[in-house]
């Protein structure tokens, strides 16, 4: 079987981390050959092809992306990654076309070219969040999706566009998908539930596969041995937050910084923070009380594991969300999490089971939740022995790997 795989880069983000590991398990068990195609590529894998030849091609497209997407043209034109892709395809001659995530500063593909992709092969678009059926934003508040209208204030969030066309871009996307042969699939119940409702979707397949780790690679460890290695003595209470980005808003923001600074005031003592992630919190010098590590962020899944089996808690008050890799290797390495509950969160995290769920954006509880893990340590030890467990049963990614090839097989099925 040949799959064609494009996503916007090769190495940043959730989606490059599932399609990386859903593409290496899918070769290792069913010798699935596969091509990668990105818009922005940084590692020196060979199977990955950068969809421009050079930084001239580079820049010129990121200049021609910015230019449409400020006049509300989102997605519409890529001159050489066009013509290069076709190529490819052509080349390649692939029975699949996996599709991950398309739009970002690093895009490539235009959206009318679905249809004459799907004329080639049949498309599988995995979503990692609302892009696909809102007029240009990754997530909206607003519900107008349902009746293909641009949510109020969809506009200016990522991936922005300045001219308020994204009625326009909806209705275009729905054009699109019915002419295009596209199943679509969501790694989580509630995106899953969502696209549904979408009309834009409408007459689609939609298929739930959850995102899937190594359970050999994130497990629990020696915490003595690696508290050790990192310098935290066994008497520290070590909390942990981490993101691709600290900086970004919608991974915390504001309420990490009410509930950082609520911990501080309380001062429970011997509170380690340890922080993983580019950037920077701005307000990290006014938490005192705290003993600060910060770590760049990791790519080296071995050492990310080591991570999280050195924290007691670890806190993910994200805003939106779709099934965070976060949660799924946490609670896998046996750490309770606590987050709020939003996206597909509560597929992961079970109230008083494996760690908390708190009502967004209910900060006060969340500080609460906080110190009463770091007083009951048998509680955490309970949260630890179910968040594996739970891990077992619904995240080993041998399963979403073995659901993606049947998906596969029926699709190529359902084509001839």
């Amino acid at each position: 079987m040949k799959v064609l795989i494009i996503n916007s880069n090769d190495l940043r983000g959730g989606a490059s981390i599932a399609a990386r590991r859903i593409s290496n398990t899918l070769k290792l068990y069913y010798n699935v050959n596969q091509l990668f195609v990105v818009g922005n590529k940084k590692s020196n894998v060979d199977q990955i092809i950068c969809s421009r030849k050079n930084r001239f091609e580079k820049y010129i497209e990121l200049f021609i992306h910015l230019f449409t997407s400020f006049w509300g043209l989102q997605q519409q034109w890529f001159p050489f990654s066009k013509k290069r892709l076709l190529k490819i395809v052509k080349q390649f001659n692939p029975e699949l076309i996996h599709i991950h995530n398309t739009h970002g500063i690093d895009s490539f593909l235009p959206t009318t070219l679905m249809a004459e992709l799907s004329k080639v092969s049949p498309i599988i678009w995995t979503l990692h969040d609302m892009w696909a059926f809102t007029g240009n934003a990754a997530h909206s508040n607003d519900t107008n999706w349902k009746i293909l209208k641009q949510g109020k204030g969809d506009n200016l969030r990522y991936p922005q566009i300045m001219l308020n066309n994204g009625t326009w871009l909806l209705k275009q996307k729905k054009s699109i998908y019915g002419k295009s042969d596209i199943t679509f699939v969501c790694p989580s119940m509630w995106l899953t539930n969502l696209s549904l409702q979408s009309p834009a979707l409408n007459g689609k397949r939609i298929i739930n596969i959850k995102n899937g780790i190594d359970l050999t690679i994130f497990r629990p460890l020696d915490k003595i041995k690696l508290r050790e290695k990192f310098n935290i003595e066994s008497n520290e209470r070590v909390l942990l937050f981490l993101a691709n980005s600290l900086s970004d808003k919608q991974k915390g923001g504001k309420e990490l910084d009410d509930i950082l600074s609520n911990i501080n005031k309380i001062n429970p003592g011997n509170i380690v923070l340890v922080l993983i992630g580019g950037g920077k919190i701005k307000s990290l010098a006014k938490y005192s009380n705290f003993r600060i590590i910060q770590l760049p962020y990791q790519q080296n899944e071995i050492s990310i594991s080591e991570v999280y089996n050195i924290a007691d808690v670890l806190i993910y008050p994200s805003k939106v969300d779709n099934l965070p890799f976060v949660l799924i290797e946490a609670i896998a390495c046996g750490l309770p999490c606590i987050s709020f509950d939003i996206g597909g969160c509560n597929e992961i995290i079970r109230d008083n089971f494996n760690g908390y769920l708190i009502p967004p954006f209910n900060s006060q509880l969340f500080v609460e939740k906080i110190i009463y893990c770091f007083d009951n340590p048998y509680l955490l030890k309970q949260f630890s022995a179910n968040g594996r467990m739970y891990a077992e049963q619904n995240f080993d990614i041998k399963s979403c790997a073995e659901n993606y090839f049947k998906l596969f097989q029926d699709t190529l099925s359902r084509r001839q």
